[in-house]
């Protein structure tokens, strides 16, 4: 009996070893759960790196096509925290980024190689390397990456205006350590039509820009990107003789200056005080009639010369061009039967009086009727005004 009870335990505790063995062998098939691989947050190793100006070089002049051209979708995640790495002349800014095996780009200190939050995902490509990039936004608003480590031409993102300063840029260069400043010898500056769009600001609202289009003969025109070359809504004119060129130009105004920036290189080209609340007094004019003041009378055909007596109210040096005009409504032009001439830009010295005149003619096609019109002054000067003289003309049949 006892034999057979030392039996019994020998064969129980040999199946459960049996049973053992095979449930062991039969978990080594199976697979193992593991958790789904988390983006690292330790700061990667950096390795040989390249400097942003290095970046901005590749940036400019790109190796082959972009790497990265199987993008199927881009998503911008979140602000970047730190400033950005700026070219001294202010055209190009950069920030530096470590590159995910997903595609995910997150904010890098350089050269420590410090990740931060996310910043942006590019899906679809096919690379599942992780190393650190470049992000650089070139003067015209175009956002390329290149690889830190090599310098490849990775992607871009093409700009609104090829070639043409983006808002940022022009307002990033006033502030620049090596700004190029090569102002124009300009003989003339007026305002001659109001803005009609809202000005591209910073996000302290410190800095506003407004893109005009600049012709030949000096007008510009306020344009709004992608439009650059339109010419329906004059706003400036600025007489510079030697520079018959036609491009865009950025007016930034900041910190009580007026800055007038070179859309094809950031350079400024003018700075002038911020426009006055207030005209200051110039001048004053006088016009001697033949007999009733305020008044002549002249057919169809005939010419008259008036003498005008212009009187500098300034302390310096004014530069003033007599211009006839419709009134009340000086915007419009002269009706074509009407012309005149005038002497043309005039030098009137400080606190004098200077002696000219002005001839009118009437076409033989004029239509008979009573018209008004006021002679005033162009001057150079941002925020300088002076008192015109209005007068009435009738022509007769």
């Amino acid at each position: 009996m006892e034999i057979r009870r030392k039996f019994l335990v020998v064969l129980v505790v040999a199946s459960v070893a049996v049973v053992a063995l095979a449930y062991g062998v039969q978990s080594a098939k199976l697979p193992v759960s593991t958790s789904t691989p988390t983006i690292r947050t330790l700061t990667p190793k950096p390795t040989s790196l390249i400097r942003f100006e290095e970046a901005v070089e590749y940036a400019l002049n790109p190796r082959g096509p972009p790497r990265w051209e199987t993008v199927s979708e881009y998503r911008w995640l979140s602000a970047f925290e730190g400033n950005p790495f700026v070219t001294p002349d202010g055209l190009e800014e950069g920030y530096f980024e470590w590159r995910a095996s997903n595609g995910t780009l997150y904010e890098a200190e350089y050269p420590t190689g410090k990740v931060h939050g996310k910043i942006e995902q590019f899906t679809g490509v096919k690379d599942a390397e992780e190393y650190y990039v470049w992000m650089i936004e070139l003067k015209d608003g175009a956002i390329c990456h290149i690889d830190a480590r090599s310098g490849d031409f990775l992607d871009i993102a093409p700009s609104r205006t090829p070639g043409v300063l983006a808002f940022t840029t022009a307002a990033r260069i006033i502030n620049a350590p090596q700004k190029r400043v090569e102002e124009w010898k300009f003989q003339e500056y007026k305002r001659i039509g109001k803005f009609e769009f809202e000005p591209f600001k910073t996000p302290d609202g410190l800095v506003e820009g407004r893109l005009l289009w600049r012709t030949s003969d000096g007008t510009l025109y306020e344009v709004y990107p992608p439009f650059v070359c339109d010419t329906s809504r004059k706003a400036l004119y600025i007489e510079v003789p030697d520079d018959k060129d036609q491009y865009n130009v950025w007016e930034i105004t900041a910190a009580e200056k007026v800055y007038y920036i070179d859309g094809r290189n950031g350079t400024i080209r003018l700075v002038l005080p911020t426009h006055p609340t207030k005209l200051l007094p110039a001048y004053s004019l006088n016009i001697t009639f033949p007999s009733e003041e305020g008044y002549i009378s002249l057919r169809k055909g005939e010419s008259i010369t008036l003498p005008v007596a212009i009187k500098s109210l300034v302390d310096e040096p004014m530069k003033i061009r007599l211009v006839l005009r419709p009134s009340p409504s000086r915007e419009e032009p002269l009706p074509e039967f009407i012309t005149y001439e005038v002497e043309g830009c005039i030098t009137v010295n400080p606190h004098e009086t200077f002696l000219t005149q002005i001839t009118i003619k009437i076409s033989e096609d004029a239509q008979p009727g009573e018209y008004s019109f006021e002679l005033t002054g162009e001057l150079p000067v941002e925020g300088w005004g002076g008192e015109g003289y209005v007068f009435g003309l009738t022509i007769l049949p």
